[in-house]
């Protein structure tokens, strides 16, 4: 299951749904016949109807506004008072080039949730007798996201001793996995783009864990009753396409995470009774 859905997340976007049903609709007019060659007429219009409707705000917007808007935005304060000492900020991407700065390294979400995990980092620390934790989590090809995060943490002031890094995981559901262990059922902060924050959560109270959403990273406001009639008459943009991207790939990608959490579920229980019987 999650090879398959590994291979279809790549097309959990507008513009991928239009090109695949315009490539069927080459083959069936290339090589249809009859009823055949008619859907592929249709096909052609149908996969256009999906990349304009995709562009319009009046779809797009309250999509992703649905997701982004789970939890709200979060202060030191009230982390203190939860008795939060960690911050864990997962990675959201990193292509590193040598003689670029680590800004240009990270990709926006990563910048942004890290940017984020060091606001709270900073303003616990100021309040609090010792210094919290700042836990950053992502792998890499060449050199991997939490590395990378680490690098800039460092030259914006926070002391590589408060500094934990988590460099194997492959997805979230592989970084509430690989965190269980360090965090137990302990409160902490969880930084990660907005839209990413309710499979992260998910994610990472199944596995049993204590998180605290501190989502961030937002690409569209609250909803406004003043702002209804501006979606309704905006124009078509193409960032209207990448909120839906995001939206569709959100909803594929928390199929293949709760597979993945639940894999790891079982062979937990399974080494338990394993560990039991040795005994």
């Amino acid at each position: 299951m999650t090879p398959l859905i590994k291979l279809l997340l790549p097309l959990a976007s507008p513009i991928g749904l239009t090109l695949l049903g315009l490539a069927a609709a080459s083959g069936l007019l290339l090589k249809g016949k009859g009823r055949w060659r008619l859907l592929g007429k249709l096909l052609v219009p149908a996969s256009l109807l999906v990349l304009f409707l995709s562009s319009l705000p009046v779809f797009a917007v309250p999509a992703l506004r649905r997701l982004e808007y789970q939890y709200p935005s979060i202060e030191a304060s009230e982390l203190r008072k939860a008795g939060v000492d960690t911050i864990v900020v997962l990675g959201g991407g990193v292509t590193p080039v040598k003689g670029r700065p680590t800004t240009s390294n990270l990709s926006n979400p990563s910048l942004t949730r890290l940017i984020e995990g060091i606001r709270l980092y900073t303003q616990i620390a100021e309040k609090n007798q010792h210094h919290p934790t700042l836990i950053l989590s992502g792998r890499g090809k060449y050199e991997t996201e939490a590395s990378q995060m680490a690098l800039l943490a460092r030259d914006l002031g926070v002391p590589s001793e408060d500094i934990e890094l988590e460099e194997s995981s492959m997805d979230t559901a592989d970084q509430a996995r690989l965190l269980k262990e360090r965090l137990g059922g302990m409160p902490f902060a969880l930084v990660t783009s907005a839209s990413h924050m309710p499979r992260s959560m998910r994610a990472f109270q199944q596995m049993g864990l204590n998180p605290i959403a501190a989502p961030t990273d937002h690409c569209t406001e609250p909803l406004a009753s003043k702002h209804s009639i501006s979606i309704l008459l905006s124009l078509p943009h193409s960032n209207n396409i990448k909120h839906m991207e995001r939206v569709l790939y959100e909803s594929l990608a928390r199929v293949r995470t709760d597979f993945e959490v639940r894999r790891a579920l079982k062979k937990e229980a399974e080494k338990k009774v394993e560990e039991k019987t040795r005994k």
